[in-house]
């Protein structure tokens, strides 16, 4: 999975993971990741 919510107890914890090839663009790579690790909680 490349993103997931993993309960421990009382706790959720958000795991996110990705990945980067050769022809990868490190600012969209860097965009994009802020958009997916994005939680809508409170």
């Amino acid at each position: 999975m490349i993103r997931y919510i993993k309960q421990e107890g009382e706790d959720l914890f958000f795991h996110s993971g990705g990945g980067i090839t050769i022809n990868s663009n490190a600012g969209s790579e860097y965009n994009e990741m802020i958009d997916k690790v994005y939680v809508p909680f409170v």
